[in-house]
């Protein structure tokens, strides 16, 4: 099964869900280069994901999608790197943040 893009028009739920999991891949994978990459990793992983999955698998369909689920992944690239550079401050000016783009897409998405 292949998913194709979308900007969930007129889901919220299905926004936030969506940009969850984009906010875990980076996460996830800024968790594991940290040690290599230090700080910008998280910026690494948000361009590497917007560059290959957004443009060469999806071809950038939906230019604005494309980029909100690379803003979130590189979020989550930056929560854990803040997290782990800074520990609990950076996490949480990261948190906040992540909440104001979360806030602001489910609002567009509202019915």
């Amino acid at each position: 099964m292949r998913l194709g893009p979308s900007s969930f028009p007129r889901d919220p739920y299905g926004h936030l869900t969506n940009q969850a999991a984009h906010f875990c891949l980076g996460l996830g994978l800024s968790a594991v280069l940290w040690p290599l990459w230090g700080i910008p990793s998280a910026l690494v992983i948000g361009a590497l994901y917007g560059f290959l999955w957004e443009g060469l698998v999806q071809k950038w369909v939906l230019p604005w999608d494309s980029f909100e689920d690379s803003l979130h992944v590189t979020t989550g690239g930056a929560a854990i790197v803040s997290a782990l550079s800074y520990d609990w401050p950076g996490l949480m000016v990261m948190l906040a943040v992540w909440a104001g783009l979360l806030a602001v897409g489910v609002w567009r998405r509202r019915s």
